[in-house]
């Protein structure tokens, strides 16, 4: 019983922690920590489409790389600079994209030239694999727990997709992970939990995000049409 609870609270523990990161940097209000999410300045923001609000992004307005260029000029534009991570000697921003937005960037003709023509040959090339991959600098990952909300145009749903740099979050224990055991009814049932004090935010320069860039655009699931 205590392997078989170790394995799934670890997976809950985890899945937790990890949206509870992606929550704040996407500024989602948690629904576990009362501590009120930062919402992007609009120095850090880029709307598809060209626009200016949330409010006015259709359904058209798909993640493309448009929106991966313009948020990696601010970055690299931002006072201070939104710093790179390093790897290998290169210096790299890495996207954290929804899965209905990386659907629509597959879908980008200008993406999938790059990625034919300056990505690695043969059968590893993402294409082929239905990996995502490096565009322009900029390490594109897939997760689940971007935070999506419907505040577009006629309620279009708008995914707020993430350029980091270094530094993009931060995260302070105040507990570590804790194990308990206990009996009910005189020995015959046992419960067992996993607790932990610890919390997550943006951090903040002057008011301004210090290492994300906010991405709008419009997120729904594959058309078949």
């Amino acid at each position: 019983m205590r392997v078989s609870a170790k394995n799934r609270l670890a997976d809950w523990f985890a899945e937790r922690i990890e949206q509870e990161i992606f929550d704040k940097l996407c500024g989602k209000a948690s629904s576990t920590f009362s501590n009120t999410p930062t919402v992007a300045a609009a120095s850090r923001l880029v709307h598809a489409g060209g626009q200016a609000s949330i409010g006015a992004i259709t359904t058209a307005m798909k993640m493309d790389t448009k929106v991966l260029d313009k948020a990696k000029q601010i970055a690299q534009l931002a006072s201070p600079k939104i710093r790179p991570i390093r790897v290998g000697g290169k210096e790299y921003y890495v996207a954290f994209l929804h899965p209905y937005d990386v659907t629509n960037l597959k879908q980008d003709p200008v993406y999938n030239q790059s990625v034919r023509e300056a990505g690695i040959r043969g059968e590893d090339n993402p294409i082929f694999s239905g990996a995502v991959s490096n565009y322009n600098g900029i390490i594109i990952h897939e997760h689940e727990y971007v935070y999506r909300t419907n505040d577009g145009d006629t309620s279009a749903y708008v995914a707020r997709n993430i350029l980091c740099g270094q530094q993009a979050g931060v995260m302070a224990w105040g507990a570590p992970v804790n194990w308990t055991e206990k009996s009910f009814d005189y020995g015959n049932q046992w419960g067992i939990a996993c607790g932990a004090i610890f919390g997550v935010i943006k951090p903040l320069f002057n008011s301004v995000d210090y290492g994300v860039v906010t991405m709008y655009c419009a997120s729904a699931a594959a058309s078949t049409a």
